[in-house]
């Protein structure tokens, strides 16, 4: 039953519409700096967000989000301790997303959501400690996904 679904996706070309066989999110580069600059205006969202609603899992500050982005020759992995407003190079962390560069490209150029990666089973996730769901990281990220478009680059949480 398995076998004859798999050639019913293939056999009408429906698996080509799916996120991580689309042409069109080929592009494969790993850009330090939008990552970056994604993690940078993901922390003034939540910065901004709790200005607003204080208490609307407000446990984010306690957090470390590790994003690795990989391609076939390399891969790039960054820590944002939202508590500390810093960007690391290592450490630990509380969620980790490991993302194929042609997908993250695709989710910071605004083709696909978050959700995608998340929901659709496009990257790999890990969360310490293992009981731990952390919810409000995902609540945020979530939010932060759908909007529109990334501000231009703004430090305005990040500490130097």
């Amino acid at each position: 039953m398995i076998k004859l679904f798999d050639n019913y996706l293939t056999d009408n070309k429906i698996i080509n519409k799916c996120d991580t066989f689309l042409n069109e999110f080929d592009k494969t580069d790993i850009d330090e700096k939008k990552i970056d600059h994604y993690l940078n205006e993901f922390l003034n969202f939540v910065y901004g967000y709790l200005e607003r609603f204080p208490n609307f899992y407000n446990t984010i500050l306690n957090k470390i989000l590790c994003l690795e982005v990989h391609n076939k020759s390399n891969s790039i992995k960054k820590f944002l301790d939202i508590k500390n407003k810093k960007i690391i190079d290592d450490g630990d962390y509380n969620k980790k997303f490991v993302i194929p560069s042609n997908l993250f490209n695709a989710m910071y150029d605004k083709k696909i959501p978050f959700d995608n990666l998340y929901t659709g089973y496009e990257a790999e996730k890990s969360r310490r400690p293992k009981n731990v769901y952390n919810r409000d990281l995902l609540m945020y990220l979530t939010m932060f996904g759908y909007l529109t478009n990334l501000p231009e680059e703004s430090n305005e949480h990040l500490e130097k």
